[in-house]
């Protein structure tokens, strides 16, 4: 097949997706995704965007997927995209739906309403449930080896994780010895958009969420002259802003701990959009004070390319 166009490609052919997945190397592979990077985000073929195929072509070819154990931990790829192009040994994906319900949880327990849960064993055992990430361990009794898993695919999760450092040490007693953890999340709280909020009437400034208050958040959305906006729509905007379980807020000190406590050895960690804070143009140096004093650090990111291993 001609790669060099997609004038001629036909919307409902995947078999361009398939073969990204069958190169002898990732830039190889990547070509081929750029270079029909339009024709994926008009047509979203097996339902994935070029952000999504991104990362999983890069997953694919950094630490393989295919003829592995592996679970996707955050997601939930189709049954069709996974048997077609990735192939693996057997399949796990563990979502859960983080906008329109919370987590519900104390000390002892994180749980939510309307777990769900299907299992299969056609041309691969594949199992999926939005049963919680910080609760993945408990769907290890799917699964007949023990542990399960040598291959974690993770993409927009750890953002989401309230305690992450627990959810590694669940992972790590899921995993072989050798096992590999692809990663990548963002945005996460120390982004210009870390609130990971997009349903608000009114515009939220980059690093507003840092420089304001939760008060003072509420109180920016009330002065907008709108018959729309109310007090109670201004403290739930606020509330999904700075206290919805949804993200976990970590700073960047504290995601420095994480990767170093973590129970996997750190073969790549790179920063995704590191950029020192008094960089940014738009901020007053009043706010770039606060915004590095609440992040205890001089630099943001949006997130994290994390590629680790199981000795």
């Amino acid at each position: 097949m001609e790669f060099d166009s997609i004038q001629n490609i036909d919307p409902f052919n995947k078999s361009l997706i398939k073969s990204m997945f069958d190169q002898t190397d990732l830039k190889t592979a990547l070509n081929i995704l750029n270079l029909n990077r339009d024709y994926i985000e008009t047509e979203l073929p097996y339902e994935l965007s070029y952000g999504d195929l991104f990362h999983i072509i890069d997953a694919f070819y950094t630490i393989g997927l295919r003829n592995y154990d592996v679970l996707e931990f955050g997601g939930q790829l189709s049954y069709e995209f996974i048997a077609e192009c990735i192939r693996p040994r057997s399949w796990c994906s563990i979502t859960l739906d983080l906008y329109n319900s919370d987590y519900h949880y104390n000390d002892a327990i994180l749980s939510r309403e309307g777990i769900s849960q299907t299992h299969s064993n056609a041309e691969f055992p594949y199992f999926c449930t939005n049963l919680g990430l910080e609760l993945i361990w408990q769907v290890s009794g799917f699964f007949s080896s023990n542990p399960p898993f040598d291959r974690i695919l993770s993409v927009a999760a750890f953002e989401h994780l309230r305690r992450p450092s627990f959810c590694l040490s669940q992972l790590s007693s899921l995993c072989r010895q050798e096992t590999f953890l692809y990663s990548y999340f963002t945005p996460v709280w120390s982004a210009p958009n870390g609130h990971h909020w997009s349903y608000s009437p009114f515009e939220i400034k980059p690093f507003s969420h840092l420089y304001y208050s939760y008060n003072e958040m509420i109180d920016y959305f009330l002065s907008f002259n709108s018959p729309f906006h109310s007090i109670s729509n201004a403290e739930k905007h606020a509330y999904f802003i700075y206290k919805s379980t949804r993200i976990n807020r970590l700073l960047p000190p504290e995601w420095d701990k994480t990767f170093r406590d973590m129970p996997f050895k750190i073969i790549h960690v790179q920063p995704v959009q590191l950029k020192a804070i008094s960089a940014f143009d738009y901020l007053t140096s009043q706010q770039i004070m606060k915004v590095q004093s609440v992040l205890k650090s001089e630099f943001s990111c949006s997130g994290y390319r994390l590629i680790a291993t199981k000795e």
